[in-house]
């Protein structure tokens, strides 16, 4: 009855009028996927819709770079209109739109009990549009909850907006949202588009200008890419390889020409056994000729499905050839070097030999005038007891030390010397055994001196028997030599075991409480004829601790020495260990 009556008032014909708009508005906002063209749209067909003299559409907008911020769009009246009017804030007002909290409509807005509560305007800015009627209502997603934004209509008379205008614009408001949402799906489409479109030609710029091959393999192993490098080194254009699978192409065969079973391949195998692959191979080229080459093979997994793989490849045939040829430079250069120092040491066992011979001639020439200086001065000194004022007697005395002392010397000349040849017999040489020998040679010296010395535990070191036991003799002779009249000689030995470099080694500690020496001195005291202190208060040759360098040396070790003048000194040598 209602809508039959409805009709003959021409509501019926009213409600037709507004539902066709709504469908015509439905179609324009649904049409367009530009967010800034569509919220203007938006906007119009709002302010139409409701007969308001403007209207505004307030909305939310991100950034590609994540920052918020709020734009609007105006109908109605020029945009320059409102543009020198402040954003709305979230007063009494404003707040239930831009939160999402409904439809908010006054007949007379500057009537409500909260209108001009918000300082600094306590009401509408002046040259503000006149607002007495209002309208707003929250465009809201159905789907998220989310407030995409506000649309606020406004009219200067009282009473405009009607309840058929207000679900009017709520049916807008609903369409709008979902307008916005695809709107924006869209522009994120667009923006992951263009994003991709940019690394894709990246990729592609990479891989076309890379220097090494790069291919990728579908999950039949056929080639599905290939970049300007591979076909380079294939010889093969992708179009050609793309019928089987790419083994076929590049190494269906051996280099001897054996069948190469593609079960067989490392490269091929990445993808069933979904692990990266490296290796070497030798690859046919189209024009048949074999090339090396060093891959690394990846699988490419979707949910641990093999889907591709991705091969880089680096010919190798040049990197071998220069290598065979190095190496063979090598082993010439070797060989040259080893015949050089053979002839070097044939040549220097010779000289040796010579100079051993010229040694030992020489010390026999040497010591014969100095035996017969030696015989005739004790003769004289004999034969003239008594006889001789004190004066002469002296010179008497100072030419035996000298002809003995000159002895002495031509004597150590001769063993250093002997200590070059190297045809000598090598075994292990127990030291506590040596050293009991060596202190039961200078018993009788060593009881003078009233000397204390200690050892125990030392190990045995592979060596010459002979030259190890004057290297401790000659030590233990400095120490009983360079010490003052009233100090009783302690000597302690002792052994331990280090590492350097890696190699082990046994390290030997020689240590006394004689006169020592300033540490300036540490290395000096181990050249030939260097002498730190008077030969007139101490006997010796200056040759000792040279003869101990060497004979170190010889045993592939070394030694140093540590002064401390007055409380002694400590030799420490360094002797590598062997099995």
């Amino acid at each position: 009855m209602e809508a039959r009556e409805g009709k003959k008032d021409g509501t019926g014909n009213k409600e037709i009028a507004v539902l066709e708009l709504l469908v015509k508005t439905s179609r324009v906002i649904t049409s367009e996927v530009d967010l800034e063209k569509l919220v203007q749209r938006i906007t119009d067909l709002g302010t139409e819709l409701t007969n308001a003299a403007f209207g505004a559409f307030f909305y939310n907008v991100e950034n590609t770079s994540g920052e918020k911020y709020v734009l609007y769009t105006i109908s109605g009246v020029p945009k320059e209109a409102f543009s020198k009017f402040p954003m709305p804030r979230n007063t009494a007002i404003f707040n239930p739109t831009f939160v999402g909290a409904g439809t908010v409509r006054y007949d007379d807005v500057t009537a409500q009990s909260h209108f001009g509560k918000n300082e600094p305007y306590y009401g509408m800015p002046k040259g503000h549009l006149p607002v007495r009627s209002y309208l707003a209502v929250s465009v809201v997603s159905s789907f998220t909850n989310e407030v995409f934004g506000g649309l606020f209509f406004g009219h200067p008379d009282v009473g405009v907006f009607t309840h058929e205008s207000e679900k009017l614009i709520e049916g807008i408001a609903a369409q709008a949202a979902i307008a916005m949402a695809n709107a924006k799906l869209f522009e994120e489409k667009k923006q992951t588009e263009q994003k991709l479109i940019a690394q894709n030609a990246i990729v592609k710029t990479i891989a076309s200008n890379a220097g090494h091959a790069l291919f990728m393999m579908d999950d039949k192993h056929v080639c599905s890419y290939m970049n300007p490098a591979a076909e380079q080194m294939t010889g093969y254009t992708l179009e050609e390889v793309k019928d089987r699978p790419l083994h076929y192409y590049i190494h269906a065969s051996y280099a001897d020409g054996r069948s190469y079973p593609m079960e067989e391949s490392l490269l091929d195998r990445a993808l069933p056994s979904r692990s990266q692959t490296k290796g070497e191979d030798i690859f046919t080229h189209k024009d048949g000729h074999f090339y090396s080459v060093a891959f690394t093979a990846s699988p490419i997994l979707e949910e641990g499905v093999p889907k591709a793989t991705v091969i880089e490849v680096r010919e190798t045939t040049e990197e071998k050839r220069i290598a065979n040829k190095l190496k063979q430079k090598e082993t010439t250069a070797k060989q040259v070097l080893e015949q050089r120092v053979k002839e070097r040491t044939a040549e220097l066992e010779k000289i040796n030999y010579e100079l051993l011979q010229f040694t030992s001639v020489a010390s026999h020439d040497l010591k014969e005038p100095l035996r017969k200086i030696s015989i005739f001065g004790k003769l004289l000194r004999e034969r003239s007891d008594g006889q001789l004022d004190g004066s002469l007697k002296k010179y008497i005395d100072s030419i035996l030390q000298s002809s003995d002392r000159m002895t002495s010397l031509i004597d150590d000349l001769l063993m250093f010397s002997r200590y070059s040849q190297e045809n000598l017999v090598w075994e292990a040489i127990d030291l506590n055994v040596l050293l009991y020998q060596i202190i039961n040679d200078l018993e009788v010296t060593i009881q003078e001196k009233n000397a204390q010395i200690n050892f125990e535990s030392l190990p045995a070191i592979r060596g010459l028997k002979l030259q190890l036991g004057q290297v401790f003799q000659n030590l233990i002779s400095n120490s009983l030599k360079f010490i003052d009249s009233v100090t009783k000689p302690v000597i302690t030995i002792k052994a331990t075991r280090i590492e350097k470099e890696g190699k082990p080694y046994h390290c030997i500690e020689y240590s006394d409480n004689g006169i020592g020496f300033e540490n300036q001195h540490a290395e000096k005291i181990f050249e030939i004829f260097q002498r730190l202190h008077s030969k007139d208060k101490y006997e010796g040759t200056g040759i000792g601790l040279a003869i101990v360098k060497k004979i170190v040396t010889m045993h592939h070790g070394e030694i140093t020495a540590h002064g401390n003048p007055g409380k002694g000194c400590t030799f420490r040598m360094l002797f590598p260990v062997t099995e």
